[in-house]
């Protein structure tokens, strides 16, 4: 699947992603008008989309939004900024620091997005009838197939006074009251 096709069904769930059941709804019935080939086709797109998502950059900025994040719920956060459709997503991978302006001021729960993983599989698996993980006639794309397990770019240190001169405006915002 292209990018650009994968963000245009990603885009069909936007509107509602400040309820994510509604957002989650969304994209269950976005990929139920899909054959299973196309869903696997999205699978491919979205862990390729977790993969250039998976920074230190990244990662840090989250560490500081959150006041910690392991590796499970770096995972959930991207999963989270994928959600928010490919303008935020792109921002994020030029400018981690501006990720506060893709947070709204109200929101108290964590930026992640664990579910939102899942509903291709989801999908696909009711469509099929096949296990995807077990069934050997399973096509689906195998999620973290991925070569690449370390992120890309330079670590942080998980120093205060190296996060506020990293991340001036996330530290300004979440370092007093991070999310969740």
């Amino acid at each position: 699947m292209e990018p650009a096709t994968f963000w245009s069904l990603i885009a069909k769930t936007v509107p509602f992603r400040s309820d994510q059941d509604a957002q989650l709804h969304a994209l269950h019935d976005v990929l139920d008008g899909l054959d299973p080939g196309t869903i696997e086709g999205f699978e491919t797109a979205f862990q390729h989309a977790l993969r250039r998502a998976l920074t230190w950059d990244l990662w840090g900025a989250a560490h500081v939004i959150h006041g910690g994040m392991a590796d499970d719920g770096f995972e959930y956060f991207r999963t989270w900024l994928i959600s928010r459709g490919r303008d935020t997503f792109e921002r994020a991978l030029t400018d981690a620091d501006g990720l506060g302006s893709a947070i709204p001021d109200d929101m108290e729960d964590p930026c992640e997005f664990e579910e939102f993983a899942y509903a291709a599989i989801d999908v696909w698996t009711r469509k099929t009838g096949l296990d995807p993980l077990s069934d050997p006639a399973s096509t689906f794309p195998a999620a973290g197939s991925s070569p690449t397990t370390q992120p890309s770019g330079t670590p942080f240190k998980e120093t205060g006074a190296h996060l506020a001169q990293r991340y001036p405006r996330l530290w300004k915002r979440f370092s007093g009251e991070p999310l969740g």
